[in-house]
């Protein structure tokens, strides 16, 4: 039973407690006008009118209405469509720690990568750095030669 099916459920067992005239036609209907079966009713009804979004009381009214009409029938299937069921979700201590847990793990895993980021960043810096000094030092040799006349006595592609 999904999410959609176990709201529409449960909406319905309450008017059942609370309405004996409902509750005996809840609970006499057919087999095969089942919750599933009024979910695709209520699904085909909504996908009919268009519209991309209902209030609470309309999709109820639905689910009631369905079980109101004993010629109603929900068809076999239904069209493609996402249903969002906007009701408060209420997690166990077990779960709560569970998705604590894994939120504390997702946050060291995304620091420590971060932690190697910077060290890799840092010795890519480190190398470029001592490039660029050994060039440095090759062009002031080079400066040096040529300033005292030598012209260079070495390839310069042994210090390359």
């Amino acid at each position: 039973m999904n999410e959609f099916e176990k709201v529409i459920k449960e909406y319905l067992d309450n008017m059942a407690a609370q309405d004996a005239d409902f509750r005996a036609k809840y609970e006499s209907a057919p087999e095969k006008k089942d919750i599933a079966a009024c979910c695709r009713y209520i699904i085909s009804e909504v996908q009919k009118s268009g519209r991309a979004g209902f209030a609470d009381p309309e999709i109820y009214g639905m689910a009631i209405h369905f079980y109101d009409e004993t010629e109603l029938m929900a068809p076999d299937g239904i069209g493609k469509g996402t249903v969002v069921v906007n009701h408060e979700i209420q997690l166990s201590d077990a779960e709560k720690n569970k998705i604590r847990k894994a939120a504390r793990e997702e946050v060291r895993r995304e620091a420590s990568e971060r932690e190697r980021k910077k060290m890799k960043d840092e010795e890519e810096r480190k190398a470029r750095r001592a490039k660029e000094k050994a060039e440095e030092a090759r062009r002031e040799r080079i400066r040096m030669e040529q300033a005292a006349g030598l012209g260079s006595l070495f390839d310069d592609q042994d210090f390359a």
